[in-house]
């Protein structure tokens, strides 16, 4: 029996971009960030993530423009509380979207994430773990945490 081919619409879901740069691979450039001292490479982004990586990087730009737009526009104290909170709403999503990637770099790379004090990208899409003692910069594990458990109930 032949399999059906399904579409799946994502349109107006936060991941409609996600879906549309994982099809056309157009994924932004990585960081710029060499691997640092101290640091250890424990893996690359996948395709998948690096359209995550995309699309929270596009979505920081338009949602940075409307944000400062709405600000400036505002002329009244209601006008201003509804810029802030559209741009709550505006960071709430881009934070979802970075969740989404952290955790599935941490469910895919598992063990090499157990027991690091956080992990981060560098250039050519790499991931590294931070020493005990490095100061923690790009996604600390108790952050991860944090959010797996508030993504997962």
């Amino acid at each position: 029996m032949p399999k059906t081919k399904r579409t799946l619409d994502l349109s107006g879901t936060v991941l409609e971009e996600t879906a549309a740069v994982l099809i056309s691979g157009a994924f932004e450039p990585s960081v710029k960030d060499a691997v640092k001292e101290g640091e250890v490479v424990i893996g690359e982004l996948n395709d998948f993530e690096k359209a995550l990586d995309t699309a929270r990087k596009r979505y920081s730009a338009r949602a940075n423009e409307e944000t400062e737009r709405s600000f400036i526009a505002a002329d009244s104290p209601s006008e201003m509380k509804s810029a802030r909170d559209a741009a709550s709403r505006r960071m709430a999503i881009h934070e979802a979207i970075s969740d989404i990637m952290w955790a599935n770099i941490i469910h895919r790379l598992g063990e090499s994430c157990a027991k690091v004090s956080g992990v981060g990208l560098r250039e050519g899409y790499k991931i590294v773990s931070y020493p005990e003692s490095k100061e923690r910069e790009d996604c600390p594990m108790e952050m991860i945490q944090k959010h797996l458990a508030a993504l997962l109930g």
